[in-house]
């Protein structure tokens, strides 16, 4: 069995960039028409601050966007997915804020938090068409995602940088 599955998805991003107050911003759309007839449309606006001559910088924003699932992304992530598997766009937005601090001409510290929501991402379950149970079908869910993150760089030398960061991610599936 095979099957045919043609997945269009035509983007535009509209947006206008300035500065105002010392800050750069980013403000637009994100606009998306699919072959399978949908039309979304979704924000995109970030803002960038230096503070204190760039000791301390600030980012923050919301972004919208749709990824067109391939067979052959799919295949990337799991290789074992079987050949008639359902190809579903997915659709995320992200809000987020992150901020930088030097600390010294050597030593940054970096904390960030986001949450993301996310609608059709495909998870893999064991596909039960196939008699040894290897195959693998995906399956699309919506669920919503928390990362708190910290990043912490130091520089011993011209070419010598030492870095540690941690994330935290916690996980909301909807029903």
């Amino acid at each position: 069995d095979s099957s045919s599955v043609i997945s269009n998805v035509l983007k535009m991003h509209p947006y206008f960039k300035f500065k105002l107050y010392g800050c750069d911003l980013n403000i637009g759309m994100s606009m998306f028409v699919t072959s399978q007839d949908t039309f979304h449309i979704a924000p995109h606006i970030t803002m960038f601050n230096q503070f204190l001559d760039g000791i301390f910088n600030v980012r923050i924003g919301v972004v919208g966007d749709v990824n067109r699932n391939s067979w052959q992304d799919l295949r990337m992530e799991n290789p074992y997915i079987g050949p008639n598997a359902d190809i579903i766009n997915t659709n995320y937005f992200k809000y987020f804020l992150e901020t930088e601090l030097a600390v010294m001409n050597s030593l940054d510290f970096a904390l960030g938090v986001s949450y993301q929501s996310m609608e059709n991402a495909p998870i893999f379950m064991i596909d039960d068409r196939y008699e040894l149970h290897y195959v693998y079908k995906p399956m699309y869910v919506d669920y919503n995602m928390l990362q708190v993150g910290m990043r912490t760089k130091y520089r011993m030398g011209e070419d010598i940088n030492l870095s540690l960061s941690a994330n935290y991610y916690n996980y909301d599936l909807e029903q």
